[in-house]
């Protein structure tokens, strides 16, 4: 019965709460689920918005999903088997952690599922053509995001949960010491492998597209790159708002704009706690050399952009 009418509940209410229960603590019933349900997308020519984290790519995938309609868009980060092999067991270990507790949910990587289903209609097809978006960004900028993005993941620390108990400064002053420590001196394993190492890891691996290849027009903010199975649209996020009309019709022919500030860290709840960390942040000179002497800030930044990153970081 329906507590509020009197009435019978609906069946169908009944079971979609019992599957999101299951959903809660059952990672690999979650997995099946969403392979189930998402199982055709590779047969609708999807757009695949294919990504190193935390760099735009989520405002990206949520306009062209509307824009390339009636197509998909299938929004991943990894396609190799040692990094899908890598997140999966990495989220099954905190689901497994959490289980039985609303934040069992938070583990649950659909991008890596989807990246499996996908991976393997690359295989399965390799005469077919996969229209592909990419995303690069102040690697420095990258890390910081990413760093607040894998608080709960790798950490097990819930900014949430230390606002009930210190103070916004408190607990950036805290954060700050954590990243120079776990980014700069240890070397975190997802701090700057992704953004430094992912076109060559992932892009040239799959589909055989060697962005360093070709000069970039950096006055332009994006660029076309083609390879036997895929074309490539790749935008600096930096330029977004400006380009991705053009961008977008170019390469797809479609009217799309994008609001960059979709999934910002600014706008989640631990905004506050995110833009004192930045105000309270000084990297090292090491450290950023190593980001922005790498390959990849040098290819699709030039000098001038580069010098200004640093400033801004150095203080």
């Amino acid at each position: 019965m329906s507590a509020r009418s009197g009435r019978p509940a609906d069946p169908r209410v009944l079971a979609r709460r019992s599957l999101q229960a299951l959903d809660s603590f059952s990672y690999d019933f979650a997995r099946a689920r969403y392979r189930r349900r998402r199982s055709a997308i590779a047969d609708d020519r999807p757009v695949l918005v294919y990504t190193p984290g935390k760099v735009g790519s989520s405002a990206v995938a949520a306009s062209l999903a509307a824009g390339v309609a009636p197509r998909q868009v299938a929004h991943l980060h990894y396609l190799t088997n040692e990094r899908l092999t890598r997140d999966d067991a990495l989220f099954r270990q905190r689901a497994r952690t959490y289980r039985g507790t609303a934040r069992a949910r938070r583990f649950l990587p659909y991008y890596v599922w989807l990246g499996e289903l996908i991976q393997q209609a690359v295989l399965d097809a390799p005469g077919k053509t996969w229209d592909v978006v990419t995303m690069v960004r102040d690697p420095m900028e990258r890390n910081v995001s990413a760093f607040f993005q894998n608080l709960e993941t790798t950490d097990d620390l819930w900014v949430s949960d230390l606002l009930l108990t210190q103070s916004s400064e408190q607990i950036a002053d805290d954060l700050v010491a954590r990243f120079l420590s776990a980014y700069v001196d240890r070397g975190h394993p997802l701090s700057d492998a992704d953004p430094l190492t992912w076109f060559d890891d992932e892009m040239l691996l799959v589909f055989g597209i060697d962005v360093f290849g070709t000069e970039f027009e950096h006055a332009r903010g994006y660029q076309i790159y083609r390879s036997t199975t895929a074309r490539l649209l790749l935008i600096r996020l930096e330029d977004l708002s400006s380009v991705a009309r053009t961008a977008f019709s170019d390469f797809l022919d479609v009217d799309a704009e994008v609001d960059p500030r979709q999934n910002s860290a600014d706008s989640k709840s631990y905004g506050d706690v995110y833009a004192r960390f930045k105000e309270r942040l000084v990297v090292p000179a090491h450290y950023l050399d190593r980001l922005y002497a790498s390959r990849y800030s040098r290819h699709f930044y030039t000098e001038q952009e580069l010098e200004s990153f640093r400033r801004r970081w150095a203080r």
